[in-house]
């Protein structure tokens, strides 16, 4: 079935870096701060206690070592090591503080926001619908602006992490030409 005129072609490695990106601008306290190397990179225990609290709703409440949620707990630090692979698959670090440093050059104004976005799990900061006031916005349009935001650094990040990766392949373009 064809594609209606809205929708887009996201690839799996794009989708991987919009989901990563969403799970640190919603569940890690700084939010995106650490691909702006503002702070450093979260622990891997760090990065699975934050993957935990989104799958799980909680803490495992268990050792890694023992007990009967080990299975869980083993998943959890399974999928701190896949987002770092997800990192290193794209470039690694440095392609992210680029481009973020990048992006902030490009759109400020889509950056604050997702400054401002990231601040949120911060104790005694602003709520969403005061950052939206702060940015003369709806709280409706502010997610659009910082859905656009997510979708074009991770577009950048995909496309900067391909052509460094030694698998890729460039594209053969055609022209219809009737």
């Amino acid at each position: 079935m064809p594609r209606s005129k809205g929708e887009r072609y996201i690839p799996k490695g794009m989708k991987q870096i919009m989901g990563l990106l969403y799970l640190f601008l919603g569940h890690y306290p700084l939010g995106l701060y650490p691909f702006t190397n503002r702070t450093p990179f979260p622990e891997s225990a760090e990065i699975a206690e934050m993957v935990s609290i989104v799958h799980s709703g909680g803490d495992l409440g268990c050792h890694i070592d023992g007990g009967s949620k080990t299975p869980a707990a083993q998943k959890m630090i399974e999928s701190a090591d896949q987002i770092r692979d997800i990192i290193s698959k794209n470039g690694g670090l440095n392609v992210y503080y680029n481009i973020f440093e990048w992006y902030e050059k490009e759109c400020p104004e889509r950056i604050n926001i997702l400054r401002d976005l990231s601040m949120l799990k911060s104790p005694g900061f602003m709520t969403k619908m005061q950052i939206a006031s702060a940015h003369n916005m709806s709280i409706r349009t502010m997610d659009r602006e910082r859905d656009l935001a997510i979708l074009h650094i991770s577009r950048e990040i995909y496309r900067r992490g391909q052509l460094l990766s030694s698998e890729y392949t460039p594209v053969k373009w055609y022209i219809n030409r009737r």
